[in-house]
């Protein structure tokens, strides 16, 4: 497990240094297109195009899991399915806005990338060694319960948007 987590580390780091990288072979032309007045439909009008994009890639993922035996090489797969991390350029782009720097937010997102990937692949592995577990997880999911969570978090991230225009 720990040469998987370590060839992941280096793959989620390597797609935020990419993510990075794009940012700021585009950012000329984003200093000139993208106003503060229309950065919130620039944001979300990119991050929607390129989670359809993602969508769409994703398909591949069924063939990396048929690598049997080859384990690294379908972790590889499914990291290079990633690609850069394209988040970062509305994130870097509005703090360019407003002037605070960009090593802030490209280590936070890289901090963050490497939390949730490293977690989700240790979880993975674990799965993968119990099968029961999946499930019993699926099973969980398909309770109406199992809403909740993703109520509060949508409450949250809605109130955490629109929340100083409410008040």
């Amino acid at each position: 497990m720990t040469l998987t987590l370590a060839i992941g580390a280096v793959l989620l780091l390597a797609h935020v240094v990419l993510g990075a990288a794009l940012y700021f072979a585009l950012e000329q032309p984003l200093r000139h297109w993208v106003s503060p007045e229309r950065f919130f439909v620039f944001a979300t009008g990119f991050s929607l195009f390129f989670m359809l994009v993602r969508m769409v890639r994703f398909s591949d993922l069924e063939n990396a899991f048929e690598t049997g035996a080859q384990r690294s090489r379908g972790l590889v797969s499914v990291f290079l399915l990633l690609g850069p991390a394209e988040t970062l350029i509305p994130l870097l782009t509005r703090s360019g806005q407003l002037g605070a720097g960009f090593l802030v937010p490209v280590l936070g997102f890289a901090a963050g990338t490497l939390a949730v990937g490293l977690l989700t692949t240790a979880f993975g592995r674990m799965l993968c060694s119990r099968p029961n577990w999946l499930t019993l997880g699926l099973d969980w999911f398909y309770r109406p319960v199992a809403m909740a969570p993703l109520a509060a978090g949508a409450a949250l991230g809605l109130l955490l948007v629109f929340g100083s225009r409410l008040g």
